[in-house]
């Protein structure tokens, strides 16, 4: 039945969610999806259908012949937890073809805006394996990944996968908690409040928020000669940079920008003021930190 449908591979999936570079690739490569259902067994299944304007855009056939239907974030998902069930050697297959499509790039220079106005990154946990747009000196990826290492007394900078959010979070809480003196974390999430990570940010203050159109992440596309970044699609949800330690200077704020203002766009340095005056840490609490949120975003707008 598969074979008579059109399939539809990663990298053509990836293009319609972020516009990308144009690649060379393995076109062949088919978008597999495994899940596991209500029943607790593992079944696989194939993108068979993608109509971008539909509100769940993604069509996936099982093996049971089941079939359902994704939202471009939901399919990405997927994609991701994917190759947590493949072995070692098959997962680093799909990283050879996928962590240029999956990779998203947060622009340096505002990362090290929001690192002037705390501390220097000492680990970028979740960077490209070629380490070509890394944060900070020492940097792991989905190859080499940041669990298990020493972040203890670190400052670490994180842009994690969506699947890797709330293993990631439980991580790094359990070690922060260890020295939260010494320790730190600039991370960068989607302002998602339905999910259940959600209550382990109560914590968090609020550095930055990116509004939902932004052209703020880019994509990596392999040349011969290497990695290079490549503008994406305005995002599809609002985006949060949010900091956890001891060190936070927000009167650094007009001296770290008065440099930069005449690169940087004029709402960009007042979304900068604006965010800092308000001072929002977050409870955890989806209802109230949604509210206080959205409360921000319309004096961003206004």
């Amino acid at each position: 039945m598969l074979n008579a449908i059109k399939q539809h591979g990663y990298w053509q999936i990836i293009h319609d969610f972020m516009q990308s570079h144009p690649v060379q690739r393995d076109d062949h490569l088919l978008a597999l999806i495994r899940k596991v259902f209500d029943d607790g067994k593992r079944y696989s299944g194939y993108v068979v259908e993608s109509a971008p304007n539909d509100e769940y855009p993604y069509t996936v056939i099982y093996e049971d012949k089941g079939i359902e239907t994704y939202t471009s974030v939901e399919l990405l998902e997927l994609l991701g937890s994917t190759l947590a069930f493949c072995n070692p050697i098959k997962r680093l297959q799909y990283h050879a073809q996928l962590v240029d499509y999956t990779f998203w790039i947060f622009p340096n220079r505002l990362a090290q805006v929001y690192a002037k106005l705390t501390r220097p990154y000492s680990i970028d946990a979740f960077e490209h394996h070629s380490g070509f747009s890394r944060k900070a000196t020492r940097f792991y990826s989905n190859v080499n990944p940041v669990y298990g290492r020493q972040i203890v007394g670190k400052a670490v900078w994180a842009n994690p996968d969506f699947p890797e959010i709330p293993k990631f979070l439980k991580y790094f809480l359990k070690e922060y908690d260890k020295d939260p003196s010494k320790t730190s974390l600039m991370v960068v999430l989607p302002l998602w409040t339905d999910k259940p990570w959600w209550k382990l940010l109560h914590r968090f203050r609020v550095l930055d928020v990116i509004p939902r159109g932004s052209n703020l992440f880019s994509m990596p596309y392999v040349q011969q000669q290497g990695s290079t970044a490549t503008a994406g699609r305005p995002t599809l949800w609002h985006t949060l940079v949010l900091y956890v330690g001891a060190e936070y200077h927000p009167e650094r704020l007009w001296k770290v920008t008065q440099g930069a203002r005449n690169r940087s766009s004029p709402s960009e340095y007042q979304r900068l003021r604006l965010v800092q005056k308000m001072s929002l840490v977050l409870s955890g609490d989806a209802v109230i930190d949604a509210h206080s949120i959205a409360h921000l975003l319309t004096k961003l707008q206004t």
